[in-house]
């Protein structure tokens, strides 16, 4: 969190901010978009994501790519995903699901960001 004088927090901050589209068929691209602050810029550790139709309440983590950084670092991080790779996702005419994506990063010195949500994604059968 930011202080009044603009300091950063250690623990990195993020905010979701939108997915487009948040009405998509199954195997087709969505992005995910949040916004995040680091009073050290070493977010460069990974960022984990679940659906909330998952078949597990594990968190799936990737890494975040290496990038110039520096202090009290604040930018955004795009996430694509694909319904039926990445998550469970309605196949054929099977009925549209709602899902909610769970976020949260981690940064090189071990700090959590809160776990923060999507709005409402339907996700249809292709």
């Amino acid at each position: 969190s930011c202080g009044k004088n603009g300091n950063f927090s250690s623990t990195p901050t993020l905010t979701f901010t939108t997915v487009t589209p948040d009405d998509v068929v199954s195997f087709d691209s969505m992005q995910l978009v949040c916004a995040f602050t680091d009073k050290e810029g070493d977010i460069q550790d990974s960022i984990y994501y679940r659906a909330s139709n998952g078949l597990t309440a594990d968190f799936v983590g990737y890494a975040i790519p290496s990038f110039p950084t520096q202090k009290n670092l604040q930018g955004n991080i795009i996430l694509q995903l694909y319904p039926g790779l990445d998550f469970p996702a309605p196949v054929g005419g099977a009925a549209a699901d709602t899902v909610y994506i769970s976020i949260f990063i981690k940064d090189q010195a071990g700090h959590s960001s809160d776990t923060v949500q999507t709005t409402p994604i339907i996700v249809r059968g292709n």
